[in-house]
């Protein structure tokens, strides 16, 4: 379950590539849950490294704020493959991969000549699949190619396990033992001579961490149940192969539940209820392994992450009161929310028109409700009573609330499956910053679809967690691109419940705040997703321009520009707790 940063604890999340089983998160609880204990990468976010096998993002052009600290940009990404030919102008041209009209090898290679470009991940796993990228290998497997592995004192031959003109996947053998320290390659000829692309010189080492094993047991406090999820990333899947994908499940006895094109960050998405009489554990297991391209997982519990007392502005070094902060008030960015409903009738909400709400959750035919948590966070952006102690950091910006709870037993929690379709409205309202208020266990689909909002220069954000000092990591708060926050009280105390660990990074007020209500009322709460606002704000104030452009860089540089003029707590340095600090705006 993914859980709330308060009493009512809720953290916010984003999206991917994948097949994945219909995963929900729960409102979270006082007491952590121990049966659901998902891998972690919290060491790989720290150190920069990727939660899934792809590119990080790169600084883009656009540069900061004038007097933020300049982070030293990460090199640009390449245009395009150094090996890949070029036209010339003066003759026709031949497509090496493909011998169709196309760019004129400039290397003297013959037409049809394929070309490897490496692996689509940065690293290896043990027994894990790995995929090769390239062109022209053909629509299947033919004797001409040979595919070697080598690296730590080690050289087999291996057996691709899937081939199409432009992928080709194997899967590393049980009994191969990788070394941390060492570099492998994986060197793909055609009648014993390298292609090129550069694929046969790259250099992989082991990944930091594995991907979170399948549970032993399965409760409906976990997941929901006989329920999976698929994720079919558009570069694989045409609307042909996708038809074929539906047509195979239901020969199968799969329920179709859900069929929808997530086109704004690039999936189709399918939610199915598995065979009368088939486990969870085998079903997933079965579908995994029939289209490997694809994102599976089961469709996760998550939970919510989360009086006047009105010290967090004093705290980071916001004017109380009726006085405003000029360059928070001007900022008309648009923000979203995944997170419950919003009463919009609020008093400190009514006189707003820039706030748009849908509704994801399970059975609630597409229609938003209402919800203490979503309401509580919408004020804290937007709040217009400051005689009340509702004071919004961001009042001029737009707000975009996708409502992706579901109650079960008078609880709220969200399934990944409306996490999924609620970031993919987001991403198609051009929101440039998410504010994730759940806490779950690790999901591919979910893990894939962060990794693309972020790949589209969507800045995440997500409540550290409430499952106490031994709870692990939650995610998306441990997400790489995801930044992470945590609560601290008045007196700069860590707040009692919150998660610890490496996937923390900044610190913020989420103890006894005063709260807004749905129904018009208030009241004083505590919760990680509470202190998420106030750093998304301080972002926005780093990465806007006075010309209102947003500067686009990778998630690691915005870490360490808000780290410039953040308040060091805890033990000097970043640490598990506090991560770098407490957030400060300094002069408004």
């Amino acid at each position: 379950m993914f859980a709330l940063s308060a009493k009512l604890t809720l953290t916010s999340v984003v999206l991917g590539t994948l097949v994945h089983a219909s995963t929900a998160w729960a409102a979270s609880s006082d007491n952590p849950r121990e049966n659901h204990r998902p891998t972690t990468i919290e060491e790989k976010k720290r150190l920069g490294e990727g939660a899934s096998d792809r590119p990080r993002p790169t600084a883009g052009s656009s540069s900061p704020t004038a007097g933020s600290a300049s982070p030293s940009a990460s090199p640009p990404r390449p245009s395009a493959d150094p090996s890949r030919p070029s036209a010339d102008p003066s003759r026709p041209s031949v497509d090496p991969a493909r011998g169709t009209p196309g760019a004129a090898p400039s290397n003297g290679r013959k037409p049809g000549r394929a070309v490897y470009y490496g692996l689509s991940s940065q690293c290896l796993e043990e027994n894990q699949r790995v995929f090769l990228k390239g062109r022209g290998f053909g629509e299947k497997l033919k004797p001409r190619f040979s595919l070697e592995f080598k690296g730590g004192g080690k050289s087999l031959k291996l057996n691709p396990t899937f081939w199409s003109d432009r992928e080709i996947s194997v899967k590393l053998p049980p009994t191969l033992k990788l070394k941390s320290g060492a570099s492998y390659t994986l060197e793909l000829k055609e009648r014993g001579v390298p292609l090129a692309g550069g694929g046969n010189r790259k250099r992989y080492s082991t990944c930091a961490v594995r991907q979170a094993e399948l549970p032993d047991q399965l409760s409906d406090q976990d997941v929901v149940e006989r329920e999976l999820l698929l994720l079919l990333p558009k570069q694989f899947f045409n609307l042909s192969q996708v038809n074929s994908v539906r047509q195979s499940l239901s020969d199968d006895g799969y329920v179709i539940l859900r069929d929808s094109d997530l086109a704004a960050i690039g999936f189709h998405f399918l939610r199915v209820r598995i065979p009368v009489g088939n486990l969870m554990r085998d079903s997933l297991q079965d579908l995994r392994n029939t289209y490997p391209q694809a994102v599976i997982d089961f469709n996760h519990v998550n939970s919510l992450a989360s009086s006047p007392r009105t010290y967090a502005r004093e705290l980071v070094s916001l004017p109380s009161g009726h006085q405003r902060c000029s360059y928070l008030a001007n900022q008309s960015v648009n923000v979203g929310i995944l997170d419950g409903g919003v009463d919009l009738q609020h008093p400190a909400l009514a006189s707003d028109k820039k706030i748009s709400i849908a509704g994801f959750g399970h059975g609630t035919s597409g229609l938003p409700k209402a919800s203490d948590h979503g309401t509580a966070l919408s004020v804290l952006y937007k709040g217009n009573m400051p005689e009340k102690g509702y004071k919004g950091l961001l009042p001029s910006a737009r707000l975009f609330v996708a409502d992706i709870l579901t109650q079960k037993s008078g609880k709220p929690f969200a399934a990944t499956s409306s996490f999924l379709e609620g970031l993919n409205w987001l991403a198609g309202r051009k929101v440039a910053f998410i504010n994730m208020s759940l806490e779950g266990p690790q999901n591919r689909l979910m893990n894939k679809a962060l990794d693309s909002a972020a790949d589209k220069g969507i800045y995440l954000f997500a409540a550290a967690g409430n499952g106490g000092e031994k709870a692990p990591p939650p995610y998306p708060a441990a997400h790489p691109d995801v930044i992470a926050v945590t609560a601290v009280d008045r007196e700069k105390s860590l707040y009692r419940k919150a998660t610890r660990g490496a996937h923390v990074d900044f610190s913020a007020p989420g103890v006894m705040l005063w709260l807004a209500k749905k129904g018009g009322k208030g009241s004083y709460r505590s919760g990680t997703s509470f202190a998420v606002p106030f750093v998304l704000a301080k972002a926005v104030s780093t990465v806007v321009s006075e010309n209102k452009k947003i500067a686009r860089i990778p998630a690691n540089d915005l870490r360490s520009m808000l780290a410039v003029n953040s308040l060091d707590l805890g033990k000097p340095g970043r640490d598990p707790e506090y991560g770098t600090g407490m957030v400060q705006f300094g002069k408004c």
